[in-house]
């Protein structure tokens, strides 16, 4: 297991699950470039999958969909899939 803390010496880390979809949403709407590159619009439902997708043949276990706080505000987000890529998903 990966230790997220050591993500930021600056910064508090922690995970993120459904319960933060609204927070997230947020977030996404006030830094829409990823989106408008994507050609998406963030919505409630898209940070509910975003949440739990993985690659094929990675396991949610190795998924760590993280916030990065600064106090009370969210200021940046992370979805890190430990170990990969690797050749092991080709």
């Amino acid at each position: 297991m990966f230790d997220i803390s050591k993500l930021s010496t600056h910064y508090c880390v922690r995970y993120m699950s459904d319960s933060d979809a609204d927070a997230l949403l947020a977030f996404c709407l006030r830094n829409d470039q990823y989106y408008r590159y994507c050609g998406k619009q963030p919505s409630r439902e898209l940070i509910l999958h975003d949440l739990h997708i993985t690659p094929p043949n990675t396991s949610a276990e190795a998924k760590y969909y993280v916030g990065f706080y600064d106090g009370d505000i969210l200021v940046a987000i992370m979805d890190l899939i430990d170990g990969y890529p690797d050749r092991s998903w080709i």
